[in-house]
C-alpha cells in the first residue's frame, strides 16, 4: 500500500507499528468492511490495516485516511485523538459514527484482517 502514498509519507506520520494494545475503528465502503483504522494506546503509533479479501478498494480506501493521520501528526495531535476525530460522523470513514474498539495488539488486528 505504501506505493499509493506520496514520497516522504512515512517520515511525516505516526509510527506504523506498536507492540502494545491498540484501539481501532472499522472502515466500510458499499456496506462492507474494507479495513481498520487504528491507533496504539501509547498515543504515538497509528495506521490503517486493509482487509485484502475486499480487493483493491481495501487499499485505496486507506490512502486518504493515512494522509489525514500524517496531517494530524504534523499539527501535533496524538494518535488516539486523531482516531477519535475519525470516528465522528462528520469525518468518519463510513459516514456514520464509528465505534472505537480495543484489540490486544496490532499483530492480532493484522491476523484478523488476514494480512
Amino acid at each position: 500500500m505504501l506505493h499509493l502514498l506520496p514520497k516522504g509519507y512515512q517520515g511525516q506520520s505516526y509510527d506504523a507499528f506498536t507492540e502494545g494494545p491498540v484501539k481501532y475503528i472499522e472502515v466500510c465502503r458499499s456496506g462492507g468492511t474494507v479495513g481498520w483504522l487504528w491507533a496504539g494506546k501509547d498515543g504515538s503509533s497509528a495506521g490503517y490495516e486493509p482487509r485484502p479479501a475486499a480487493g483493491d478498494v481495501a487499499f485505496t480506501a486507506g490512502v486518504p485516511l493515512l494522509l489525514a493521520f500524517a496531517e494530524a501528526r504534523r499539527a501535533g495531535s496524538a494518535a488516539l485523538d486523531t482516531l477519535a476525530a475519525a470516528a465522528r460522523p462528520e469525518s468518519g470513514p463510513s459516514g456514520s459514527e464509528a465505534e472505537i474498539r480495543d484489540v490486544p495488539s496490532l499483530d492480532a488486528l493484522q491476523e484478523w484482517a488476514g494480512s
